[in-house]
């Protein structure tokens, strides 16, 4: 894996093998043996008998000699130079060990901070090379790019009305139906009250956040409840609830001691609220139902499905991701609200995208070409980043890992797939680009191509690209399967069909892959209007390139709209 390595004024390997033998008795050529003398029997010393000839008075006066001696293992070495060549000897030494410190440090994963947005430092990846260690990336931040309402962010109403919709939804709109959503920290609550694994990370003590309907109003709205250890209460308050002061002097805090179970006390907290909405319809019985999280680990689903038999009276069921598809259709469908927070982090990811172009160079390595995009993303204050960066025949595996032995070579593309975070809203791009040339005469002038097949290959996936977008314009009420199968078509006809090995596309928003998918399979999703997905065909020819091009696409009732507005990639040196 990996090719010869670069020349080493350019990059941080290594001047020597790490074995060589450094205590080696010094040898000098012929040439060298005029300047010095070396003498194994010490410094040699004049006769005192000697005395100078007459002509020497006359002849040219010859440079006092130096010496210069060595000590290695029971050998004793001098060597004699001249007093101008030893001048020379440590002047040249001098600058040798300045061009080889300046060498190995040049491009040295050395950690290092630098400014971001708002001049903001943050901690460089620990593989940068240090020429770029100085690169600014302030311009790229969301402040820079975004327009202003784009950045804001989701308002509690918006939360609120999250809420309410599947409150009314739990139930399916019957009034001897009640029902109640539990969950732990997951992408769903995130979308519901703005908490995550981020914000409590799962154990093996329960933290549930529990939605029923209301009982106190006659349109249904969220009561919210949450299940929490008892030592833990005063740190759950501190959280960031999306809630107004309001909304949060109506949760119900449950909680629990060590040594109780804390799926019984969940049970008994349920039936005080089945009780209370029988008496507000005044009724003696309902249908009630359990809905658990359709992500929710085991052993909490065991817990409370063991806890809640011993309620008494009927109607009682505990089911497991039946609420599912109505919160994933509730998440599908982005408000504008949320389509402008899409835009803004695909903003900043397409500037970073376009600005580490410039600065790719033959014979860095992926995990230096990682860490350019990781400086670039987390410098405008995105993060759980998601980052692939390929070179070359690495590129024809679609998902795998940046090498510290993989260096850019002539004629290699570089695919970079990345996404980052901002405000819990996801990026998703990628280009297969190439490094501009190291002298372009004139820049109006698209470079050469590497070759005839990387040329074809890029503009094949392209145009599967570009087909996929038509086939969202010209048919307003398509299917997901419709459009992977547009793409798909395209490479096929051009031979290298059985080289596209995945699907056209998936949702994104919360989550960096959530519905809809765009695959062959899908002949019965309807894209609906507010859905925003990727289109990323791409060709891997395995052991030589790979080539996928992604951009995020909103569904509109008119056709699509592109999230990064600037368009499509126009060639591998302008992403």
């Amino acid at each position: 894996m990996g090719s010869a390595p670069p020349e080493a004024d350019d990059y941080d390997l290594p001047l020597y093998s790490a074995h060589e033998d450094h205590h080696k008795p010094l040898l000098l050529t012929d040439e060298e043996a005029q300047i010095g003398e070396l003498d194994q029997e010490g410094p040699s010393t004049p006769s005192s008998s000697s005395s100078p000839s007459p002509s020497s008075s006359s002849s040219k006066r010859v440079p006092p000699r130096y010496s210069i001696s060595l000590v290695i293992g029971p050998s004793h070495f001098t060597l004699r130079i001249h007093g101008g060549t030893l001048i020379l000897f440590l002047l040249a030494s001098l600058f040798v060990s300045r061009v080889v410190f300046q060498t190995l440090s040049c491009f040295s994963p050395k950690s290092a901070s630098s400014v971001g947005q708002s001049g903001k430092s943050f901690t460089l990846h620990p593989s940068t090379a240090k020429i770029h260690q100085g690169i600014d990336w302030s311009g790229i931040s969301p402040e820079k790019v975004c327009e202003k309402e784009e950045g804001k962010g989701i308002d509690l109403e918006e939360f609120a009305k999250r809420r309410d919709t599947l409150a009314r939804l739990l139930g399916s709109g019957e009034k001897d139906n009640w029902a109640v959503w539990v969950s732990e920290p997951s992408p769903n609550t995130l979308y519901y009250v703005n908490l995550s694994t981020r914000d409590w990370y799962l154990s093996e003590r329960p933290w549930l956040v529990v939605i029923t309907p209301s009982i106190s109003t006659s349109s249904p709205k969220a009561h919210l409840s949450i299940l929490t250890p008892s030592f833990e209460l005063s740190r759950t308050k501190r959280l960031p609830f999306a809630l107004s002061s309001s909304d949060l002097s109506q949760i119900s805090w449950v909680t629990w001691e060590e040594a109780e179970n804390p799926y019984a006390v969940l049970s008994q907290h349920l039936e005080h609220l089945y009780a209370s909405y029988l008496s507000s319809i005044k009724e003696s019985k309902a249908k009630w139902t359990i809905h658990l999280e359709e992500n929710m680990r085991q052993l909490v689903a065991d817990g409370i499905g063991k806890a809640v038999k011993t309620v008494e009276g009927t109607g009682l069921e505990v089911r497991v991701g039946l609420v599912g598809e109505i919160i994933r259709e509730q998440r599908m469908r982005k408000t504008k609200k949320e389509r402008e927070l899409l835009r803004c982090v695909s903003k900043v990811t397409m500037h970073a995208l376009r600005k580490v172009q410039t600065h790719l160079q033959i014979g860095m390595s992926e995990k230096q070409g990682e860490a350019l995009i990781y400086n670039a993303l987390t410098s405008a204050g995105l993060t759980d980043l998601s980052i692939i960066v390929l070179f070359g025949a690495n590129a024809a595996l679609p998902h795998a890992s940046a090498s510290a032995d993989k260096w850019l070579e002539e004629g290699e593309f570089a695919l970079f797939d990345v996404g980052g975070t901002l405000k819990g809203y996801i990026s998703d791009f990628t280009r297969t680009m190439l490094p501009n040339p190291r002298s372009s005469p004139n820049p109006s002038i698209e470079p050469s191509w590497p070759s005839r097949r990387s040329q074809t290959i890029w503009n094949l996936v392209h145009d599967a690209q570009s087909t996929a977008l038509q086939t969202l314009d010209k048919h307003i009420n398509i299917t997901a399967a419709k459009v992977d199968l547009s793409a798909r078509l395209i490479i096929t006809e051009a031979g290298y069909g059985d080289h596209f090995t995945h699907r056209l596309g998936h949702g994104i928003g919360l989550q960096g892959h959530e519905g809809p998918y765009l695959n062959a399979g899908n002949a019965k999703t309807w894209l609906k209007e507010g859905e925003v997905f990727s289109i990323e065909p791409g060709v891997y020819l395995e052991n030589q390139l790979g080539v996928r091009l992604e951009d995020l696409v909103i569904k509109t009732d008119e056709g699509y709209e592109l999230v990064w507005s600037a368009g499509l990639a126009k060639s591998p040196w302008l992403p």
